[in-house]
């Protein structure tokens, strides 16, 4: 058996989260024993469905503790006897790696989901950064980036010609859950919106990367139209709190649908007409992909890889700068768009079954 252990950070309802969990209920688990490690003692939502699907869950100190981050990880690498040790973790995956190797790990994968660069950051983010990159470059025996925008900030500058050891490889997801769209009156029903009112949604870590902020301005705008519109946020985070105060502020409370984290959110998808996201920078959003397996039209921003465009015609891209008010009328329009009956045959290429299996390749 090939024992891997996931580095994530924490195990909350994110897009990486999510698809190791349920990709985790799909692999042989005779060939394969998957194991997560997460920073802290953190909400783990995840826990209770890895551990059903035979996974274990691992904690160890936040690397910024680095001699007792360290010492841990080193220890629990040693006695699970892994053969690969895989990190999800981005900069800081570059010292898990350093670990795995002095541990004498042989498998170590470096797996970058997400195109943030602090190369022209703060003095000290870009050192951070510039450290990082050295350090996945010569202890990963494998990288793996969910699109080409993911893989710039830490890949070699070559690493096309260095294939497959560096590669490309997008997330993928559960298209069964996709299939039929039957509970849409039940879930409106539920969040109480009228069958005649628009739902924008919008799933996603509350985080500055986000862009939550530009939501809030939007439905401003939209505020002012005649039409209902409400928007339906799914998520938790650090800044739940202040994006609430600032919806509070506005009066527009009646306007918004605070769901938190949600293990439904394939059904919540379904119940809504448009899908939006304004986020910063992107590598390859899990929810942009589910969106469109939902049938939704989207309004994204610019910095989202194109690689995860699997059905473009249904997309609307704006410049993450652009006002308000452009997002309000690409959301008007969006949502005259109709919905698609089936799932669209563009996004089988992204079943969550082979994904895993393009993974789990990297293990040998």
């Amino acid at each position: 058996m090939i024992r891997v252990l996931h580095v994530v950070g924490g195990l909350g309802v994110g897009g990486t989260e999510t698809w190791l969990t349920k990709g985790l209920e799909t692999i042989d688990r005779h060939r394969y024993q998957f194991d997560f490690l997460v920073h802290g003692d953190g909400p783990q939502p995840y826990r209770k469905r890895i551990e059903e699907a035979g996974g274990r869950v691992l904690s160890c100190p936040w690397p910024r503790r680095f001699p007792l981050y360290a010492s841990a990880l080193f220890r629990i690498l040693r006695e699970g006897r892994y053969r690969a040790l895989h990190a999800h973790t981005h900069a800081s995956s570059g010292f898990a790696l350093a670990i795995a190797a002095a541990a004498g790990v042989p498998v170590r994968v470096f797996h970058s989901h997400t195109a943030e660069d602090a190369s022209d950051g703060t003095r000290w983010k870009a050192a951070y950064f510039w450290c990082a990159r050295q350090l996945i470059q010569r202890y990963a025996t494998r990288g793996i980036a969910v699109s080409e925008e993911a893989a710039r900030p830490f890949f070699p500058a070559d690493w096309r010609q260095k294939a497959p050891q560096w590669r490309v490889s997008p997330i993928g997801i559960d298209l069964a859950a996709f299939a039929t769209g039957e509970e849409r009156g039940e879930v409106r029903q539920e969040l109480k919106i009228s069958p005649g009112t628009i739902a924008v949604v919008h799933v996603g870590r509350f985080a500055e990367v986000k862009n939550h902020e530009l939501l809030v301005e939007i439905a401003l705008e939209l505020a002012m139209g005649d039409r209902e519109i409400v928007f339906v946020l799914v998520g938790d985070g650090e800044r739940r709190r202040f994006i609430e105060r600032e919806i509070e502020s506005w009066g527009l409370s009646a306007r918004f649908r605070m769901l938190g984290v949600r293990n439904d959110v394939e059904r919540i998808l379904k119940a809504c007409d448009v899908f939006v996201l304004p986020s910063r920078y992107e590598g390859y959003p899990l929810a942009y992909v589910e969106a469109q397996a939902a049938g939704l039209p989207c309004v994204i921003s610019d910095v989202v890889a194109p690689a995860a465009d699997l059905v473009p015609r249904r997309t609307m891209r704006l410049p993450v700068t652009a006002e308000p008010r452009v997002w309000a009328d690409a959301i008007r329009a969006a949502s005259g768009m109709r919905r698609p009956k089936m799932v669209p045959r563009q996004l089988r290429s992204v079943a969550i079954e082979s994904s895993m299996e393009h993974m789990v390749e990297s293990y040998y």
